[in-house]
C-alpha cells in the first residue's frame, strides 16, 4: 500500500504515545495499552510527531513504510485519518475512525474516474454536536466531515455515478483535486461501493441489515457508539423529569374505576410458573362470549398495577421519580403506557383507554368506533388470525428514559416491552383467555386516537387478549 499525497494523520482523542524501550512504541488509551516493537529511529521519531491534529506523511519527515503503520492504528483506534485538501496542506475535509470491534481492511487506490459508484446501502450522515458525522458500518468506520465539499461529493453519489461526472458536476466550484482525493479516501473507507444491482448479495451477513437496526445498534452498545453509554443523566439540569404516574387529561369525569381483585385469591387459585410457562400458547382464535370488565380489571392490576413510587435523588437539589410494579424494567424508570383499543368487553363500552396503574382505573381517550376497529384489523393483519375482544398498545413516553439513559433509552423500551408480553402471556394463561403478541402495529392510528406527538409518546407493541374457543384445550 502506497501513501497518498492527501492523507494525514493524527493521535485518536484520548490517546497518547510514549517509548516503552528501544525500537517500541507505546500507544495508551485510558486503561488499553499496545506495543508495537521493531520500529526504526526515524519511524520513532515520526510516531512522536503525532498529536491531536492531523499532519500530513511529508510533514512527519517519515519513510514510506509509515503510512500502512499508521493505517494498522486506526483499525485498533489508535490513530485516525484525515483526507487533507490543498494538495496535502493543512486544511482538513474530512476525519475517519474505526468502529470498535469492527476489524476494517481498508484499501486505498487511484480511482477509476469511469466506474461506477454508489453511497453505501448502510450508510447515513447525522449532526453530532455541531459536527456532521458519515457512518459507514458496513467497512466499520465514522466519518467526521469537516467541509461541505466533503458532504456534496457524498450526495453526488446517492445514485449510481461515475467519479468523472462528479468531477464535471463540481468544475468551477472545488478543486478537481480535492475531488478526485474524497473520492478515494471515501472509496478506500468502503462508503462509496461500486454500483450494481445489489450491495454485497453475496455477502450475508450485510445482505440481511437494515440502516434502523444497524444504527439503533450502534447508538446502544458500548465500543461502538463512538460517544457515552448509560444512566448519564445529561438532561438533569436543563429539563424537568417527567413524573413516573401519568395522568390521561380530563380525570375523574371521563374514568372507569375498576374493581380491585383480591391478589391473595389469585395466588391460591394460580397454577405453579413452570405449568403456565409450559401451557403458554400464541391464540389467534376467540370465544363466541366476550371478556368481561371483571376479567380485564384483574388482568391489568396483576400486569402493570403500581406498588409504590419515590424520590430517587440524582445531583444536588435534584430527583426523579421512580416506582414498583409487577414487571422489572430499566433504571425502575417504567415509561410503557397501557392503552386499551376495547371492541367487546361485558360491563364497558367500546372505546379507547388509557390505564392509570395507581388508581387502577380507565380513563377514556376517543369512543370513536372507526379508530377502535383500525386498531383491530390491523392487528387481525398482522395475527393472520381472529378479531380479539381487546387489543392492547403499549407505548412508551421515550422522555422517561432518554431524561435517564444516553444511547440506550429506545433499546430499554423495547427491553420493557419484551419482559411485558411475557408476563401479559403468563397472565392470560393462568386466567385461561385467549391471548396473541403482535410483531406491529399502526403508529399513525395511534397518533390520531391519543393527539399525541409520534416523538414524544407512540405505540411501540400491541397484544390481542379475548376469550378462549369453547374447544381449545390445548
Amino acid at each position: 500500500m502506497t501513501e497518498r499525497n492527501w492523507q494525514g494523520f493524527a493521535l485518536a482523542p484520548g490517546v497518547t504515545v510514549s517509548h516503552a524501550g528501544p525500537g517500541t512504541a507505546q500507544f495508551s488509551a485510558g486503561p488499553r495499552v499496545l506495543r508495537i516493537g521493531g520500529l526504526g529511529p526515524g519511524t520513532l521519531a515520526a510516531l512522536d510527531q503525532l498529536g491531536p491534529r492531523p499532519k500530513p506523511l511529508t510533514g512527519l519527515n517519515a519513510s514510506t513504510a509509515l503510512a500502512p503503520l499508521l493505517l494498522r492504528l486506526c483499525a485498533q483506534g489508535m490513530t485516525t485519518l484525515a483526507c487533507l485538501g490543498n494538495d496535502g496542506g493543512d486544511g482538513v475535509l474530512a476525519v475517519a475512525a474505526a468502529i470498535a470491534g469492527f476489524a476494517p481492511n481498508w484499501d486505498f487506490r487511484a480511482p477509476d474516474l469511469a466506474a461506477r459508484l454508489q453511497l453505501s446501502r448502510l450508510a447515513w450522515c447525522a449532526r453530532r454536536g455541531d459536527e456532521l458525522v458519515l457512518e459507514g458500518p458496513a467497512s466499520g468506520v465514522r466519518v467526521t466531515v469537516r467541509s461541505p465539499e466533503v458532504a456534496f461529493i457524498t450526495a453526488a453519489f446517492a445514485a449510481p455515478a461515475r467519479a468523472a461526472d462528479v468531477l464535471a458536476l463540481c468544475a468551477g466550484t472545488l478543486k478537481p483535486a480535492e475531488v478526485q482525493a474524497c473520492v478515494e479516501f471515501l472509496t478506500g473507507l468502503g462508503i462509496l461501493v461500486p454500483a450494481g444491482p445489489g450491495e454485497d448479495p453475496e455477502d450475508p451477513v450485510l445482505a440481511v441489515r437494515e440502516v434502523p437496526d444497524v444504527a439503533v445498534q450502534l447508538a446502544s452498545r458500548s465500543g461502538l457508539a463512538g460517544g457515552p453509554i448509560g444512566g448519564t443523566f445529561r438532561f438533569r439540569h436543563a429539563i424537568d423529569p417527567q413524573p413516573a404516574v401519568k395522568d390521561w387529561p380530563g380525570h375523574p369525569e371521563n374514568e372507569t374505576v375498576l374493581p380491585r381483585p383480591d391478589l391473595d385469591a389469585c395466588r391460591e387459585s394460580s397454577k405453579p410458573l413452570q405449568r403456565l410457562v409450559d401451557e403458554r400458547r400464541s391464540r389467534r382464535a376467540f370465544g363466541p362470549a366476550p371478556v368481561t370488565a371483571g376479567q380485564l380489571s384483574e388482568f391489568l392490576f396483576r400486569v402493570a398495577r403500581v406498588n409504590s413510587v419515590r424520590e430517587m435523588p440524582v445531583d444536588t437539589g435534584v430527583t426523579h421519580q421512580v416506582s414498583t410494579r409487577p414487571y422489572p424494567s430499566g433504571g425502575s424508570c417504567y415509561d410503557t403506557e397501557f392503552y386499551l383499543a376495547v371492541r367487546r368487553c361485558a360491563g364497558l363500552a367500546p372505546g379507547i383507554y388509557h390505564y392509570h396503574p395507581v388508581r387502577h382505573s380507565l380513563a377514556l381517550v376517543s369512543a370513536e368506533t372507526g379508530l377502535v376497529t383500525a386498531f383491530h384489523a390491523g392487528a387481525m393483519q398482522a395475527s393472520a388470525g381472529g378479531t380479539p375482544d381487546v387489543v392492547i398498545i403499549l407505548a412508551s413516553r421515550f422522555a422517561r428514559n432518554s431524561w435517564k439513559y444516553q444511547g440506550l433509552a429506545l433499546t430499554t423500551g423495547l427491553k420493557n416491552i419484551g419482559v411485558i408480553m411475557e408476563l401479559m402471556y403468563l397472565t392470560a394463561t393462568d386466567m385461561g383467555l385467549a391471548c396473541c403478541a403482535l410483531g406491529g402495529g399502526d403508529s399513525a392510528v395511534f397518533a390520531k386516537a391519543t393527539g399525541l406527538h409520534p416523538l414524544a409518546e407512540s405505540s411501540m407493541g400491541e397484544f390481542m387478549l379475548g376469550t378462549r374457543c369453547p374447544d381449545d384445550v390445548s
